[in-house]
């Protein structure tokens, strides 16, 4: 019989990234991303941060952002938050501004705490989007716990409107597409963001999260059933094994029972036992390819923070 073992996967912190669960062979990955903590966006301070009377001289207070509660939208840094709109950038459809995420390389580009985060992410796909004729806005959005967060949006002329996060991770990743994603917001819920290629199916729609980390839940509740079939079938199989070891220990003390019936009818039983091992072990195979199949489907899960969202504002 061919040998095959799931190989559980050493948890490794690649920048936002983790890869971790049990898998398959050839091994998966499981991808887990944790979004960093802003330290920027400042819409859940309980004041502005202190701007000098001369800092903000420098500043068309026109082209000030302020928040819901009056603040002014600060970077990472504390300087005030400016756009760059383009007066030529207009609504374009889904598949624009898809083409657009996928091409531009924001994501590349390191997330740094207290110098570069999601605001500075999400101003600078702002001002790469009005660049390319395609009208973007920077949104922030409040939690009912822990700091806000900053990422994009597109009033798209055939999905409406269209949340998109570009935020990346603090090291380097093998694949950093995978910070590209449509990002799913409702007052009262958690935040949500889901690959490009995921999310795009249904870009705007709350459920759509729902739906897909439905499947993750129910294929990672599959996964932790076959690993449990597989530890039982190994606990089996070892019993097995020192059963017929016995069995040819007393074969190779006594050769002449070899012929007798009884003795037949045992190493019938034991190959009767080997064949069930063998059918068990294959369906064991067989299951867990399919689940590798649907992770490998789903690619990534995001791990936001799970306290609901409160405030949400565009800026356009």
């Amino acid at each position: 019989m061919k040998s095959w073992r799931f190989k559980i996967m050493p948890f490794m912190a690649l920048a936002c990234v983790s890869f971790n669960g049990i898998a398959a062979q050839p091994p998966r990955p499981t991808p887990s991303y944790s979004q960093p903590q802003s330290l920027s966006s400042n819409l859940n301070q309980k004041r502005n941060p202190w701007i000098s009377p001369s800092l903000l001289r420098q500043y068309d207070p026109d082209k000030l952002l302020h928040t819901w509660d009056g603040k002014i939208l600060v970077d990472s840094k504390n300087l005030p938050v400016v756009l760059k709109n383009n007066p030529s950038a207009t609504n374009r459809p889904l598949s624009r501004v898809v083409e657009f995420i996928r091409t531009n390389t924001i994501n590349d580009l390191p997330y740094v705490p207290g110098e570069f985060t999601c605001v500075e992410f999400a101003v600078a796909l702002h001002d790469a989007a009005e660049r390319a004729g395609i009208r973007c806005a920077l949104v922030g959005m409040d939690f009912q716990k822990g700091i806000g967060h900053s990422l994009n949006a597109f009033q798209t002329t055939d999905k409406g409107l269209v949340y998109v996060d570009c935020t990346g991770g603090m090291r380097p990743v093998p694949n950093r597409n995978l910070f590209d994603t449509i990002a799913y917001i409702k007052v009262g819920q958690r935040y949500g963001r889901l690959p490009l290629e995921i999310g795009a199916f249904d870009p705007n729609r709350y459920e759509r999260y729902l739906y897909v980390m439905s499947l993750w839940e129910n294929t990672a509740r599959q996964e932790a059933m076959i690993e449990m079939e597989r530890r039982k079938w190994e606990s089996d199989f070892a019993a097995f094994k020192t059963e017929v070891e016995k069995f040819n220990i007393m074969l190779a003390q006594n050769p002449a029972l070899e012929a007798a019936e009884d003795i037949q009818k045992r190493r019938q039983q034991l190959e009767a036992k080997r064949k069930e091992f063998a059918k068990r072990w294959e369906d064991i195979q067989t299951r867990a390819g399919k689940i590798d199949t649907q992770f490998r489907r789903l690619q990534v899960r995001y791990d936001q923070n799970p306290s609901p969202v409160t405030h949400v504002q565009l800026w356009w």
